[in-house]
């Protein structure tokens, strides 16, 4: 039942100071006083009872509801340090483990994002031919969800493709070295301070200062080990400007800065 203005407002001070039990006098006979009060109590209750309920109900009503709304989320902290092992398969933000990537489990870990971005770009759909039939393509619309944490440096998206979901699937880290290769399209939003925390793959720290790549490894090489882990390199011409982690769990890539330095820039997982 719902109560408007007009229901409480019909309802004036007057009506509560004249209850029937005002109007029995002692002229009665006794129990026939009594029988009346109660008669009169139960008639007044029938009939104005809606509203007693919602003077006396409503209140707890919004209690229980307020209990019930707007459950505490842990506040952002001040920097987050990030260990990846693929030995156990874990991501760690300052300790805890990231079991998923959905939205309230990173709320308790690392509270709200500052941002949430919205990226709509256009695709192709492909479709394999069944019976004999050739492939299909299909124009269609991506829609990309990005929880972005700018005082950590770090981001949480959706992968899209022809349906979409608002759960995020990967996870990036973001250094202060500004990647200019072109050959790659930029994540379209990152956060507007670099990761200032400690990060590490497999208990080996990163540096984000030195050329990641080492020494006696080219666009040719297939594997090579880094932070105990295999990976292998991308390029363009025979510059490499990305590393990738070889059947790892959680799944890894670097993106270098630029051909002179080769720094990480950011760092994708998922």
């Amino acid at each position: 039942m719902i109560f408007g203005k007009d229901f409480f407002s019909s309802y004036s001070q007057t009506n509560y100071r004249h209850l029937p039990y005002k109007t029995f006098t002692l002229s009665h006979p006794a129990h026939l006083v009594k029988f009346d009060k109660y008669k009169l109590l139960i008639n007044f209750l029938m009939r104005k009872g809606a509203l007693l309920f919602s003077i006396i109900c409503l209140p707890f009503y919004y209690v229980i509801s307020a209990q019930g709304q707007h459950k505490p989320t842990k506040s952002q902290p001040t920097v987050a340090n990030i260990q990846i092992n693929t030995i156990d398969s874990t991501v760690k933000v300052n300790g805890t483990i990231l079991k998923t990537y959905e939205l309230n489990n990173l709320k308790k870990i690392i509270g709200k994002p500052d941002r949430v971005k919205i990226a709509v770009t256009k695709s192709y759909y492909e479709e394999s031919g069944g019976g004999g039939l050739p492939p299909t393509s299909t124009l269609i619309k991506v829609t990309n969800y990005y929880y972005i944490y700018d005082k950590l440096g770090i981001m949480f998206f959706t992968d899209n493709g022809k349906y979409a979901i608002k759960e995020p699937e990967k996870f990036s880290i973001h250094f202060r070295n500004k990647r200019t290769f072109t050959n790659t399209a930029l994540l379209p939003f990152t956060p507007v301070n670099s990761f200032k925390g400690i990060m590490t793959i497999n208990k080996d720290t990163m540096s984000t200062t030195k050329k990641i790549i080492p020494a006696g490894v080219d666009y040719n090489t297939k594997e090579f080990s880094l932070f105990n882990l295999l990976f292998g390199p991308t390029s363009i011409t025979t510059i490499i400007d990305g590393l990738y982690s070889w059947h790892s769990e959680p799944y890894i890539f670097l993106f270098l800065d630029t051909p002179k330095d080769q720094r990480i820039s950011y760092i994708v997982i998922n």
